[in-house]
């Protein structure tokens, strides 16, 4: 999300780092003027979506619904 337009305004980097300062971003991880943050976070996001197919195929929860799709050739979960 580092520098990219939105529908409403253009995010500059600075903004990013005043909202890191006032701990009160969203998404610290992603929203950072920091490259090395923002690949450390996307690593372990990769990591962590690698173990999602291995757990829907394995496990099964009472009180969640679990469905895997596919868009766009990637996988995506969702947990009712």
């Amino acid at each position: 999300m580092y520098a990219r337009v939105t529908d409403v305004l253009w995010v500059d980097a600075r903004f990013y780092d005043f909202l890191n300062c006032l701990d009160a971003s969203p998404c610290y991880g992603w929203m950072n003027s920091n490259a090395t943050v923002r690949n450390a976070t996307q690593a372990l996001a990769n990591r962590l979506s690698a173990v999602y197919p291995q757990i829907v195929a394995t496990e099964k929860f009472r009180n969640l619904y679990v469905v895997r799709a596919r868009v766009l050739s990637r996988l995506i979960v969702c947990v009712f």
